[in-house]
């Protein structure tokens, strides 16, 4: 991207797999990356207003304060919604597949927009879709949880947009991998269905499945957490299904967290459990002797980082992912338990670095105004990609003493706390 773009003032920005898309103070909307490589500019007033925005593959949605739609980007991915415009009244939530977009109504009804086999067709089951009370999305899949318990799906049936075959009554929750559904009934019990090779199919451990808590997903397993503590784990080998190495250690479970190949757990003594591909943080050896008293863990599509009840944050996994952040640590521990920080100085793509500048800063004083803002900008960034998978890993403030200043602490966590206003973050991002 060209440095003379005039990017500054931004109030909200979003990546979607290849692009990136900047909401300006002014309701310019600036958005630069595939699949064309070049920068686009438009100016929408009404953009000013932007609640929150999604996005699919190559596209974007953005709810507004009215609670009407706008859409832009690849038509193919939902970029053009024209065919549903006059729906798009009164909506609460977007919800994304790769490429197509689901639009949740305050009077429980859905609207879907973008490629029919990626979800964007519902006509087949829109009589079926009122009341509806949440909906979740796979790759290429959706499922909507109504108001009584059933379950409703359309989109790739290989990728879990046909449920038929399953009966899903009593409905607590469901999770998603890359192309399947698990869903938890009232009575704890399980129900999965879409690509067995995704974690569609839990035959195997059909019978462990009891007492379910909480089903964390992968891009193609699923950890369910049960009451007690144990966790249960199914679905495609490479995609962290197989825990039998750590089975024992899997015990008083309180989380699970995950990257796309690779789960982590925090136990109830604030250790940690890793396990799957060990380049996406399945394996976290090299710092096990430091995750105690762990209170959060926060991923990537290949790293974990984890809060430490001492305000420090611990990385593992692949180094393009953010797995590495020996260069920021003396800054990451200044700024308390929050993971705003791995953010900020872990995640940075090309555009954010041009516009702040490759130069070393020393301090927050040597921030100007708009490079502050710049950095806020950053931090809204990692915050709203819905996938990580392209996310390149810059360095941007580096420091040459160890120590930082009260007064860099204070600039920090301002920085921070601005940062996560208004901030809407996609449920499996």
């Amino acid at each position: 991207m060209a440095k003379d773009a005039g990017i500054g003032n931004v109030r909200m920005v979003l990546g979607s797999d290849s692009s990136f898309t900047a909401i300006l103070e002014d309701g310019e909307v600036v958005a630069w990356g595939n699949p064309n490589s070049r920068l686009i500019s438009y100016n929408h007033e009404r953009m000013r207003t932007v609640q929150q925005i999604r996005a699919s593959d190559y596209a974007f949605a953005a709810v507004l304060s009215d609670q009407s739609v706008i859409t832009w980007g690849h038509h193919s991915f939902g970029g053009n919604s024209s065919s549903v415009q006059d729906q798009l009244k009164n909506v609460l939530d977007v919800v994304s597949s790769q490429r197509a977009f689901a639009a949740m109504k305050s009077d429980g009804s859905v609207v879907t927009w973008g490629d029919p086999n990626s979800g964007g067709d519902s006509s087949k089951v829109q009589h079926q879709l009122r009341r509806v009370q949440k909906v979740v999305s796979s790759y290429d899949a959706f499922a909507a949880i109504l108001l009584d318990g059933s379950v409703v799906t359309w989109g790739d049936g290989g990728s879990g947009g046909d449920s038929c075959q399953v009966h899903l009554r009593s409905v607590r929750e469901i999770a998603a991998s890359g192309a399947a559904f698990a869903a938890i009934l009232a009575d704890g019990r399980v129900e999965t269905w879409g690509d067995d090779r995704y974690g569609g199919d839990c035959s195997s451990v059909k019978a462990q499945l009891l007492d379910v808590q909480t089903i964390c997903g992968s891009a193609g397993a699923f950890a369910a957490l049960r009451c007690g503590g144990s966790v249960v784990t199914w679905g495609g080998a490479d995609y962290g299904a197989d825990s039998s190495r750590v089975q024992g250690q899997l015990k008083k479970v309180q989380q699970i967290h995950s990257t796309f190949h690779a789960f982590a757990a925090i136990l109830e003594n604030g250790s940690v459990v890793c396990w799957g591909d060990a380049d996406s943080g399945g394996d976290c050896s090299s710092v096990s002797d430091q995750l105690v008293d762990v209170l959060h863990i926060s991923s990537t599509g290949g790293a974990f980082a984890a809060a430490l009840k001492d305000g420090s944050v611990i990385t593992w996994g692949n180094p393009e992912y953010g797995g590495d952040s020996s260069s920021v640590q003396h800054l990451i521990r200044c700024v308390g338990n929050s993971l705003w920080a791995f953010g900020v100085l872990c995640f940075w793509h090309e555009p954010f670095v041009q516009a702040v500048g490759r130069r070393a800063i020393t301090s927050a004083a040597d921030l100007t105004a708009q490079e502050m803002a710049n950095v806020s900008f950053g931090l809204r960034t990692l915050l709203c990609w819905r996938r990580l998978s392209n996310v390149a890993s810059y360095v941007l403030m580096r420091r040459q003493s160890k120590d930082p200043t009260a007064a860099e602490v204070s600039s920090l966590e301002m920085l921070l706390l601005d940062g996560a206003e208004g901030v809407h973050v996609h449920p499996d991002g």
